[in-house]
C-alpha cells in the first residue's frame, strides 16, 4: 500500500467510523423522535457508500462477482445519501407538515431506479460488463445488457446534476426555516444559514472536482483532483452533518406551537381561527403595554411563545393579531420598539452605539445597524449626527433604564 493509498484508506475508514457512531446513537434514540430513525438510515447510507473503497484496499484480489456486488451496493447507497439527508433535515427542523407518499416517491425515484439497474447487472457476465463500460467489443451482449450498462454510466454522470438539485432544495428549505425563525424569535438570527452554506460549499466542491476529474480522465490529461481530496471532501460533509445533527434536538420549532409560514397554494392563514376583532384589540393593547411598561423588547432572547405567555394569550392568537391587526411580523414589531428607544439614546446618551444596541435588545452590531436602517432609513451614526441637539429623552424612557421584567 502506497502512502497515498494509506491516507485515502484512513480517511475512508474515518468516514465509516463517524457514520457508524452517529448512526448507532440515532438508532438508540429512535423512539424519541422519527428524526432519529431517518438519521440512522442516512448515516447507514454514508457507511455503505464507502464500503467499496475499504473492500478494494483490504481485499485487492476479491473475486469479480463479490467485488461487483459490493461496488453496486455502494453505488446505490451513494444515490440514497442526499434524499435521506433532505428528509432528515425536514424531520430535524420539526416541520409540522409530514412528507406524503408522493413527495417520498419523488425523492426515492432515482435511487430506486439505480437499485433496479444494479440488480440487473448482477445477471450480466463480468467480462461483458467491463467491455460495455470501456467501449470494447462485447460479442454476445444482448440489447438489454447494453441498455442497462449504458444507463448506469449516464446516471453516474447525471448524479452530479442530482447533487445540484439537492443544493437548491437545501437552500429553499432553509429559507423557509429562516422565515419561520423571524416570525418566532426576536433576534432574527438564522444560524441555520451558515450550516447550510457550509454544506452547499462542500457539495459544490464535490461536483466541481468530480467534473474536472472526469474531463481530465476522458481527455487523457490525468487526475488533477486525486482520491485524497475526494475523500477529505466526503469526510468534511459527514462530520458537519453528524455534529450538527447530533447537537440539535429534533423538532426545533415544534415546541413553539407555531406552524411554518404557509405557501401560496395552502389555505388562507388563520382561516380556522376564532379570534374576534375585540379580542384582537385587547391582545394588541396588552402587547404594546408589555413593550412600553415591561420593556420586554430588551430581552435579546425574546420569542413569540415567551411574549404570549407574558400577556396570557396563545402564540397563534398573538401571531394573528400582529399580522392581521397591527400589520407587522413579530420580528418587526419587537424591533420597532427597540429602535424607538435606541433613537432617543443615540441623541441624548453618551453610550457607544454597540452598548446601546445591547441595551435595547440586539445581540450584535450588524443586526442593530440592519434593523435601524430598515426602520429609520439611516444608520445609527447618521441619526446621532443629524439630531445632536434634539430634545431630552422622553420621561417614560428616561425613568426606566433597567432590564426587561419577566
Amino acid at each position: 500500500m502506497s502512502p497515498d493509498e494509506a491516507v485515502v484508506f484512513g480517511v475512508r475508514l474515518s468516514i465509516i467510523t463517524v457514520g457508524f457512531v452517529a448512526g448507532t446513537i440515532c438508532l438508540m434514540q429512535r423512539q424519541l423522535s422519527p428524526a432519529y430513525g431517518i438519521s440512522f438510515f442516512m448515516f447507514l447510507a454514508f457507511v455503505v457508500s464507502q464500503l467499496v473503497y475499504v473492500v478494494e484496499t483490504l481485499s485487492p484480489n476479491l473475486p469479480d462477482v463479490p467485488h461487483h456486488a459490493v461496488h453496486m451496493l455502494s453505488y446505490v447507497a451513494a444515490f440514497l445519501l442526499l434524499p435521506t439527508f433532505f428528509i432528515h433535515l425536514r424531520f430535524l427542523s420539526g416541520a409540522p407538515e409530514p412528507i406524503d407518499r408522493n413527495q417520498l416517491a419523488v425523492h426515492l425515484a432515482l435511487p430506486a431506479t439505480v437499485f433496479g439497474l444494479a440488480v440487473v447487472t448482477l445477471f450480466i457476465p463480468i467480462d461483458l460488463t467491463v467491455a460495455l463500460k470501456t467501449g470494447l467489443p462485447a460479442p454476445g451482449a444482448a440489447a438489454w445488457m447494453q441498455l442497462t450498462v449504458q444507463t448506469l454510466l449516464l446516471l453516474e454522470f447525471g448524479g452530479y446534476a442530482f447533487v445540484l438539485v439537492y443544493i437548491w432544495l437545501l437552500f429553499r428549505w432553509q429559507r423557509r426555516n429562516c422565515a419561520h425563525m423571524r416570525s418566532v424569535f426576536a433576534d432574527g438570527k438564522c444560524y441555520e444559514v451558515y450550516w447550510t452554506f457550509g454544506l452547499a460549499v462542500i457539495m459544490v466542491l464535490y461536483v466541481v472536482q468530480a467534473l474536472i476529474s472526469y474531463f481530465y480522465r476522458e481527455t487523457g490529461l490525468g487526475h488533477p483532483v486525486g482520491p485524497i481530496q475526494h475523500s477529505m471532501i466526503s469526510l468534511s460533509f459527514i462530520l458537519l452533518v453528524a455534529i450538527r445533527g447530533l447537537r440539535q434536538a429534533p423538532g426545533l420549532y415544534a415546541s413553539e406551537s407555531v406552524s411554518l409560514p404557509l405557501s401560496d397554494q395552502d389555505v388562507p392563514k388563520y382561516s380556522k381561527s376564532a379570534l374576534a376583532a375585540d379580542h384582537a384589540t385587547r391582545i394588541a393593547r396588552k402587547l404594546n403595554t408589555a413593550m412600553a411598561n415591561d420593556l420586554l423588547y430588551r430581552d435579546a432572547g425574546l420569542s413569540l411563545p415567551k411574549l404570549a405567555r407574558h400577556i396570557g394569550s396563545s402564540p397563534n392568537y398573538v401571531s394573528q393579531t400582529l399580522n392581521e391587526h397591527l400589520a407587522q411580523s413579530f420580528f418587526d414589531f419587537v424591533n420597532h420598539w427597540r429602535i424607538k428607544e435606541a433613537e432617543d439614546l443615540l441623541i441624548n446618551g453618551d453610550d457607544t452605539i454597540l452598548a446601546i444596541a445591547y441595551e435595547v435588545g440586539f445581540n450584535s452590531r450588524s443586526a442593530f445597524y440592519a434593523a435601524f436602517k430598515k426602520h429609520a432609513g439611516i444608520t445609527p451614526t447618521e441619526h446621532r449626527a443629524q439630531h445632536g441637539n434634539a430634545p431630552t429623552l422622553q420621561p417614560q424612557l428616561k425613568a426606566i433604564r433597567e432590564p426587561a421584567r419577566p
